[in-house]
Parts: structure tokens; sequence; C-alpha cells
């Protein structure tokens, strides 16, 4: 077995690793009995007797060798993507304004804006339309006009494309996780169908509960949280299968905030009074809830804050944040 080690002046942790085990295969190979198809010093036939017996024990070894060498490249290398994409995933995820930095706890009042004006929202993107450019380069496009609603995908470097069964449900805030799976709803709003982002391939399709209208609101480690209107709903992108379902309050704008570890969703409690509950995002489990003002209206995030709107008033909310 030959190794060749390549110098390389920017340090890298993978390279690093991968350098060490060619150290060790070059070292391994310098104490391994040699070819037995060489010629022996004595000048006798390497093929004489013991040779077949030499030649199964020494190949078996270094097969065996280069197995273990094998799997301990795969497993280096699957540790260290590993690494790296949860790395990335919370890079991305930290650098977006409109992810909640993470608390520990219910939030409490940090500002209060009031006055007519105060209550003002932020703009929000007209339903329905989507021409959107993934960061692999690919193009989602979805134009809706009454009965002639139709999309496509053109797939990155503009080489083929392909039509939609339904609207694509792109999530406002993302980790960057299965980059490569679209989630659509069907035309009649049945189903929910995972496709293959290059070749349009259905990979699972899921019933849906609710034939109502439905947003992506977020999609982390995999998980894809859809805002039902009076539900919240997760599916694992993976699979399509359902994880777990919360009941919410219609009317307060803003279900499903993140900080990429929960959830904070408007519900009423079992008296009918308006709560903040923090659902984990990953089974739906409470950890903690906090009373809402009456008459709150909307939820936002602003520059990783919590923005409460009720009534002419705008409360900025900030709480412990996880140590």
């Amino acid at each position: 077995m030959e190794v060749v080690l390549v110098e390389d002046e920017t340090r890298d942790e993978f390279l690093d690793l991968l350098r060490e085990i060619a150290l060790a295969a070059v070292a391994l190979r310098a104490v391994s009995p040699g070819d037995p198809r060489e010629e022996r010093p004595d000048g006798g036939d390497p093929r004489g007797e013991g040779a077949g017996a030499l030649s199964f024990r020494t190949s078996w070894r270094r097969w065996a060798l280069a197995a273990v060498a094998l799997l301990t490249v795969v497993a280096v290398a699957t540790t260290v993507v590993d690494a790296r994409n949860a790395a990335a995933a919370a890079a991305r995820l930290a650098a977006d304004p409109g992810v909640l930095q993470e608390l520990d706890g219910p939030p409490t009042e940090a500002w209060r804006t009031s006055g007519p004006d105060a209550a003002t929202r932020p703009p929000v993107e007209p339903a329905g339309a989507i021409d959107r450019t993934l960061p692999d380069g690919s193009r989602v496009i979805w134009s809706t006009d009454g009965e002639r609603d139709r999309g496509r995908v053109v797939v990155r470097g503009g080489s083929r494309s392909y039509a939609l069964p339904g609207p694509v449900l792109l999530p406002a805030v993302t980790d960057g996780s299965v980059p490569r799976t679209l989630v659509v709803v069907t035309g009649d709003g049945t189903h929910l169908r995972g496709i293959a982002l290059l070749t349009g391939d259905r990979l699972w399709s899921t019933p849906r509960v609710r034939t109502g209208p439905v947003e992506a609101v977020a999609q982390v480690d995999g998980v894809l949280v859809l805002d039902e209107g009076t539900a919240l709903t997760t599916l694992d992108v993976r699979t399509g299968q359902a994880l777990w379902t919360a009941t919410v309050e219609p009317a307060v704008a803003g279900h499903g905030l993140t900080d990429g570890r929960v959830l904070l969703l408007p519900e009423r409690d079992t008296d009918g009074d308006l709560v903040l509950v923090a659902r984990r995002l990953t089974d739906g489990t409470e950890l903690w809830h906090t009373d809402l003002p009456v008459g709150t209206a909307a939820l936002t995030v602003v520059d990783h804050e919590l923005v409460l709107t009720a009534a002419d008033v705008v409360v900025g909310l900030a709480g412990p944040r996880k140590r």
C-alpha cells in the first residue's frame, strides 16, 4: 500500500486527522511482512513448501489492516462532518435576526412603547406567490391566479426543471438541515409530499388532518414546523412522519417562534386564559409557560428579541438565557 502525504499551509482539523491515519499506515507498512511473491534472500523458490499458507496469512493480515484503517477513516470523517454541520447550522440560526436568543425561562418586560402608532405590525409578504433561490442555486417558482396555480423548480445551473404538484412550504427560519428535500402541499390540500430537490421524485406522502391554509414557520434539525391557524404541527422532513401537534390561539399572530431549541406558542390554559408556552421542538414537551396580557394581538422576533403587540402598546420581552 502506497501512502502519499500532501502538506497544506492552511490547518484543517479533518486533514490533520487524515494525516495522522496516513502516518500510522506508513508505520504499519514498515513493520508488516514483505510480499511472499518476492524472491527469497537464500535464492529459494517463494512458492516452496508452506508458501501457500504464508501467502494466505499475509494477505489476510493486510486485508484486516486495510479494513481497520478504512473503518477508522469512515468513523473519523463521519464525526468531523457531523460536527461541522452542527456548527454551520448553529451559525446560520445565530445570524438570522428572526431567531430568538436562547431562553431558559419565561421572559419579562424589558421595554415598552405606547401610542396610536405603536402597534404597527411588520410588513408581511403576500401569501401564495413564491420566487426564491435556494442556497444550492436551485430556483423555486410558484405563481397563483385562481384556478391556474402552477409552479416549477429550476435545478441549479438551469440544466433541467420539473413541475410542482402544489405550493412549496419554504420555512421562514431554517438551519439548512435536509436541504435536498422540498415539502409541498398537494393541489387538493389533503396531503403533504416530500420531493427530491434535484430530480422531483416523490420521497414520501403524508395525509393532512386539516385541509385549511398552512405555512412553514421553521425547520431545525430536520423538523419542519407548520402553522395551520388553529394548530401547530411538526413533522420529520426525512420521512414525512408526524411528530406532535398543539392547539394555538388563532387570534394571536406569530406561532412557532423559535430559538432553535424551543417553540413559543400562544395557547389557552384550562381556565381559558391566554398563556405563552415554550415547547421542546423535538417532542412538544412543555418546558415553561407564562401569562400573556389580555388583548395580545401578535408575537414577533425583531433582532433576536421577542416583541409583543397588544392594543396600542408594543412590549419588548427578555428572559434568562440558557447557560
